[in-house]
């Protein structure tokens, strides 16, 4: 199955989307990493999105010799997170990934957290041969330049 120009966001994100609770400490959230095996999880308040934290956010908290055991996830995360529509066409999530320089998307539906697209999930539908060769083409320029 070949996804056209068209294809969205919600044929190819990652569900459930891993989470911790704002105010949780950062040690929980790497565990919950190592135990998904997964480079960021989503802080939610009240039900909606706080923040995210990656991987290279932990690696600076130990750059600065932060005490990681006494660091709250709030203290490291980037507060300020791009989101993508889960109709909003690939097309559209990967211009966002391009003009942001941002490797993941919390996908949202009415305002609610309903997955996750990542950079690597475009490369495997790329892989298994689910986009069109033009669709390749630009996913190439603007994820990898």
């Amino acid at each position: 199955m070949h996804l056209k120009k068209s294809a969205k966001v919600r044929d190819i994100m990652t569900t459930p989307v891993i989470t911790v609770e704002f105010g949780a400490g950062l040690i929980e959230a790497v565990e919950k990493m190592n135990k998904y095996r997964i480079g960021s999880i989503v802080i939610v308040r009240s039900g909606r999105i706080a923040g995210i934290i990656t991987e290279r956010d932990i690696l600076k908290a130990i750059e600065h010799k932060l005490k990681l055991e006494q660091v709250k996830v709030e203290n490291i995360m980037t507060p300020d997170v791009h989101v993508v529509r889960d109709d909003a066409t690939l097309k559209e999530a990967a211009k966002i990934m391009g003009e942001k320089k941002v490797r993941r998307l919390p996908v949202v539906r009415c305002n609610n957290l309903v997955g996750l697209i990542t950079s690597t999930d475009i490369v495997k539908a790329v892989a298994e041969g689910l986009l069109t060769r033009d669709m390749h083409l630009y996913f190439s320029d603007i994820l990898f330049r």
